[in-house]
């Protein structure tokens, strides 16, 4: 018995680079008052990714972290914010292994044809699908 030598990277290092990007987006876009209430949602979803948790659980058969969820939006949240909080949501879902959650929530930000993550919403429906067998 060799053992099971097969792992998955579930906060890769783009994860990080791509939210750098869309935090300097958003402050272009929104100013600094919305550009904190979204990072204040990717730093949630972040907190899914911790290595430690991973490593503590590793031998769990189902894997089930915590999940840390994007605190609420204000009422008053513009449309791209509730965009970009329904992806988070989605994602923290998947960093958190519940690919099931995160593929149902994915496949509506791939219908939304205003989302800016829509082209993502179908394809990282597919990666939880496929994630949560292997």
């Amino acid at each position: 018995d060799v053992g099971d030598f097969s792992s998955i990277i579930n906060c890769p290092s783009d994860a990080f680079d791509r939210a750098t990007k869309t935090l300097a987006e958003r402050v272009a876009k929104g100013g600094q008052q919305w550009a904190a209430v979204w990072l204040a949602g990717q730093d949630a979803v972040f907190a899914n990714c911790s290595p430690k948790l991973a490593q503590e659980q590793r031998n769990q058969k189902p894997l089930v972290r915590p999940l840390v969820l994007p605190p609420a939006l204000p009422a008053k949240a513009p449309d791209w914010l509730k965009k970009d909080h329904a992806y988070q949501r989605a994602a923290a879902h998947f960093y958190a292994g519940r690919y099931e959650d995160a593929r149902t929530q994915f496949l509506a930000v791939g219908q939304d044809a205003a989302s800016p993550w829509q082209p993502l919403g179908k394809y990282l429906a597919a990666r939880s699908l496929i994630t949560a067998v292997i």
